[in-house]
């Protein structure tokens, strides 16, 4: 299983797209195998690139605060599956995901917004 996280600083960043870097990890019978940081190829075209990019970097699942419903739907597309409404640090949400206690919610960002919305940063 491989896993991004959003991530700004070493917490979720609450919008995935204007993240800093990504945290993506392989998981293998609940643990961490390998970890790296991969810098976010940028925001454009309405939430297209990024699952694109993390599709060809074989990412499974993502963690982020909130993404706009395009995103959501570009990510199905490839079978992407999203956790969203999580806060607090990576390493606790990677945590949460492998055993199976991530809580997700509601996207921390309004599904409605233009490319140019920064969801309350």
């Amino acid at each position: 299983m491989r896993l991004a996280v959003a991530t700004d600083g070493g917490n979720v960043s609450q919008h995935f797209g204007q993240c800093s870097e990504y945290t993506i990890v392989d998981i293998q019978d609940k643990k961490i195998v390998e970890r790296r940081l991969f810098t976010n190829p940028g925001h454009e075209g309405g939430g297209c690139s990024i699952p694109h990019t993390l599709h060809g970097e074989k990412v499974e699942s993502v963690i982020a605060g909130g993404m706009g419903q395009k995103a959501i739907m570009n990510f199905e597309q490839y079978g992407i599956k999203t956790y969203l409404g999580v806060s607090g640090s990576v390493d606790k949400a990677i945590d949460n995901f492998i055993n199976g206690v991530l809580v997700s919610g509601e996207s921390t960002c309004d599904s409605s917004h233009g490319e140019g919305h920064n969801c309350g940063h």
